[in-house]
């Protein structure tokens, strides 16, 4: 302040100017403040941001990694075949089943429709308690270890998932067993062990063979080589006259009919 008497503030004077001072000191600690509260929330933003791209990373190298797991072939396949297994096999042991219908010695022109009725001796085998499904065989499909169905995709898609799959030979009945380490059960096993179904199902039985000698009956079992030229259905109604009764079907054809079940042997 000036000690000449002529630049001396009065009170008054000297209290705006009191205010004015104060006002400029605290709209800049204000402004200091709001600087600081900025540079303190950017931090924070920034940290933010930097914890979410960790963890986005993080997960997009887990997503990388699980998809190249998944993708890896021989673990999508056992995935897929696992999947595909389906409900629990009944075990049958080994023992001497009476099987056949006497409608045999009845039919003399007609004897391939059914065995003699006779004890036969069967060895231990489990069985799939139901029908393969549409949902089953496409895993198969997906793993590229079965063809299609030789139908269209609305028969075997959508609603009819969880329906059996039909419209597939005896080949691709048999590819579908493989690859679960099963087979087409015989027609025998089949008599012993599955009351009757609407639907006709694949066994691994030539239907033809010598009727004197019903034990010269052909299994097909190794799929590497060609089936037999006719194999032998079962089912095919909810009669119980059906159990027993043999269709037959050439091996490369399919129809809307008939589908089939795997078994295994003990």
């Amino acid at each position: 302040m000036s000690q000449n008497p002529r630049y001396q503030l009065n009170p008054i004077e000297q209290t705006y100017l009191n205010a004015c001072v104060d006002v400029r000191e605290r709209t800049r600690v204000e402004k200091e403040q709001q600087q600081q509260r900025e540079l303190e929330s950017a931090k924070k933003q920034a940290m933010t941001e930097r914890r979410v791209r960790r963890v986005t990373m993080g997960i997009l190298i887990i997503a990388v990694i699980l998809i190249g797991v998944l993708s890896y072939d021989p673990i999508r396949r056992e995935v897929l075949k696992q999947q595909a297994m389906g409900p629990d096999l009944i075990e049958y042991s080994k023992s001497d089943v009476k099987l056949g219908d006497s409608r045999w010695n009845d039919n003399p022109d007609e004897v391939f429709y059914f065995y003699p009725e006779q004890f036969y001796p069967l060895s231990g085998f489990a069985i799939e308690p139901e029908m393969v499904t549409n949902y089953r065989y496409l895993k198969c499909v997906k793993a590229d270890k079965c063809s299609l169905p030789s139908a269209d995709p609305a028969t075997y898609q959508d609603g009819n998932i969880e329906n059996p799959v039909v419209n597939i030979t005896a080949l691709q009945a048999s590819q579908f067993c493989t690859w679960l380490g099963r087979r087409l059960p015989t027609d025998k096993e089949w008599e012993r062990a599955t009351p009757s179904t609407e639907l006709y199902e694949w066994t691994s039985t030539s239907y033809d063979y010598d009727w004197h000698q019903p034990e010269s009956v052909i299994e097909w079992v190794d799929i590497s080589t060609s089936p037999p030229d006719r194999l032998t259905l079962k089912g095919g109604g909810n009669q119980p006259d059906q159990i027993t009764f043999r269709n037959e079907q050439r091996a490369f054809l399919s129809d809307g009919t008939t589908g089939f079940r795997c078994a295994i042997s003990q």
